[in-house]
């Protein structure tokens, strides 16, 4: 058994919290803002990765490095890495109770400062993606 680990990043704007629990389950709440890709680079680099980690959670079809991926509200500065994090960390769940409103909310409502609608449309289809009843064969 290992030690817990929180790691607050300054990702300008926004923060994002990586934890692993003493049983290596693995989180991140929020994934930060901004075309830097700071929150997926520091998993990258301490080897929290898809191919990486070295107890990946593996469902069958895929490999993921996080167990939970937490998005706090749907502003830029809280979730500009998930396409990063989404393709190169890989997460299991994602949390923030959006199943209830992902297919009504307007994309121009989506506050993505910079990078614009093409991000509150990624958002809103790796949402898509984890939204509903949880079922991990249909995944």
């Amino acid at each position: 058994m290992s030690e817990l680990v929180i790691w607050f990043l300054d990702v300008g704007h926004g923060d994002c919290t990586y934890i692993q629990m003493p049983n290596e389950a693995r989180m991140m709440i929020d994934c930060g803002c901004g075309d830097s890709h700071w929150p997926s680079k520091m998993l990258m680099h301490y080897k929290i990765s898809r191919g990486q980690n070295p107890i990946p959670i593996d469902d069958g079809h895929n490999k993921y490095a996080l167990d939970e991926l937490i998005i706090s509200h749907p502003h830029g500065d809280h979730l500009g890495d998930i396409e990063e994090v989404h393709k190169r960390i890989g997460f299991y769940m994602l949390a923030g109770g959006y199943s209830d409103f992902i297919d009504d909310i307007a994309i121009e409502k989506i506050d993505f400062r910079k990078r614009g609608q093409q991000a509150a449309k990624k958002f809103i289809e790796i949402v898509k993606e984890y939204t509903g009843t949880y079922d991990v064969t249909k995944r």
